[in-house]
């Protein structure tokens, strides 16, 4: 007889093939039957309160992402197209900036699309809180392309660090950018 773990391991995978059709329903019934002495529909319940979690879980990690990849265009939309106070868009960015940081940190060992799109979103939110200090400083033009410039140099340390060949090749193309920016 085989032990209980192995037993429940191949039960998932004899519902999984019956979830997915890779084999014909009558099949994996039997199979089930074989496996469960004949009580396989206590292990589909399980089975489906364990989807209805996944699920669940599912949808909160879509909605974070939703927002997550919003705060980009909102953050234009808060500079550029509302009249607020400048302590006001600047509180407004700084928590932008610290609700990516906080989903980068929550993903950070996972490694999954989830950390690359709170990377990202959480970079693109540095330059852009950094290129609005230069222009309420009323710095110029040149010290945001040096500034710009210094930030996609950050990038390339960070795609270097972390071996991201996509944040590479953008750091090469910010780069280029504007290094062409100021030559010009």
């Amino acid at each position: 007889m085989l032990n209980d773990q192995r037993t429940t391991t191949i039960i998932k995978e004899i519902l999984y093939w019956k979830q997915h059709k890779l084999l014909p329903e009558m099949y994996c019934d039997f199979l089930l039957a074989l496996y469960t002495n004949g009580e396989a529909s206590t292990f589909e319940d399980e089975e489906k309160i364990s989807n209805q979690r996944m699920g669940t879980w599912t949808m909160k990690k879509g909605l974070q992402f939703f927002l997550l990849v919003l705060l980009v265009p909102f953050s234009f939309l808060v500079i550029y197209f509302t009249q607020f106070q400048l302590v006001l868009q600047l509180s407004i960015l700084l928590l932008f900036f610290g609700f990516s940081g906080w989903m980068l940190n929550n993903y950070k060992h996972v490694r999954d699309s989830s950390f690359h799109i709170a990377l990202v979103v959480m970079l693109i939110l540095f330059l852009i809180i950094s290129d609005f200090f230069v222009k309420q400083l009323d710095l110029g033009s040149a010290v945001s392309a040096i500034i710009v410039l210094f930030h996609f140099i950050f990038w390339f340390w960070i795609s270097r660090k972390l071996r991201l060949n996509y944040l590479m090749i953008s750091s090469f193309i910010g780069l280029f950018i504007a290094v062409g920016y100021l030559i010009l």
